[in-house]
Order: structure tokens, then C-alpha cells, then sequence
């Protein structure tokens, strides 16, 4: 019995905010072994999994990947301006 028939998709996972997702489409949904690479851009700190498989029954492998900011001022959504 070849279990890839009976697997259930994995919802697809978006790259991280200051990331980057490698080697998985991200549009609707993954596939049985897919395994999707994440990775921080300089500056930020990866917190998480960085390699994630989509399983037999539709859920990933590992943890949620984010990207913080090494600084908290630095990866806040409004930027400080100096007087």
C-alpha cells in the first residue's frame, strides 16, 4: 500500500515576515514528504523549524518559523525618526 495515496494535503506555509520559504510552492496546499526550507534575512534571529515535512495525515513536522527582529526597534512596523 503506497501511503502518498491515502495522505491528506498540508495547508501551504507562507514565507516568514523577513524570510524566506525555499523549496515548497506556498500557493494552496503541499503534498505527502513535501518539505519546505526556511531562513532569516541579516539581522533578524531564526526562531522555530527551519526545515518543516508535510505528513501523512495533513499537518507539518517541527514548529511554526519566525524571524525576530535582534533589536525590537528594528523589526517594529513604524520606523523611529531622530530629531
Amino acid at each position: 500500500l503506497d501511503i502518498s495515496l491515502l495522505a491528506v494535503p498540508c495547508t501551504a506555509l507562507l514565507a516568514p515576515l523577513n524570510g524566506i520559504r525555499q523549496d515548497c510552492t506556498g500557493t494552496d496546499k503541499e503534498y505527502y514528504n513535501t518539505v519546505c526550507l526556511f531562513s532569516c534575512n541579516i539581522g533578524f534571529k531564526p526562531i522555530g523549524s527551519s526545515s518543516r515535512k508535510c505528513t501523512e495525515n495533513g499537518t507539518w513536522s517541527g514548529q511554526s518559523f519566525v524571524c525576530q527582529g535582534k533589536n525590537k526597534m528594528y523589526s517594529a512596523a513604524v520606523a523611529c525618526r531622530t530629531i
